[in-house]
């Protein structure tokens, strides 16, 4: 596991692990910045994974969302941690197919 801790760092965090471990599947983990113009967490994850051929998983909030919460550490904590790993699960299925 590695972290980027903003989008302006994604990519170059995201191509040193693939120069680093080629032969594994990755996913970049999106931030939904629905609320900032542009969505810039989930565009710079898209780019990112189109660079190094990875998956994007995105966080999948409740219909009560609250504004701020964008990220998988909101999605925790509003709805727990199998609300997390059910994205992470859908995404794998997905690469499946």
């Amino acid at each position: 596991m590695a972290v980027a801790f903003n989008a302006g760092n994604l990519l170059p965090v995201a191509r040193a692990l693939r120069r680093k471990h080629r032969e594994l599947d990755l996913l970049v983990a999106a931030d939904d910045d629905w609320r900032t113009e542009g969505n810039p967490g989930m565009t710079a994850a898209q780019h990112a994974a189109l660079a190094v051929g990875a998956g994007v998983v995105v966080p999948h909030f409740p219909a009560d969302r609250p504004p701020k919460a964008t990220d998988f550490n909101d999605l925790a904590a509003l709805a727990g941690l199998g609300a997390v790993r059910a994205c992470f699960a859908e995404s794998l299925e997905e690469k499946q197919c």
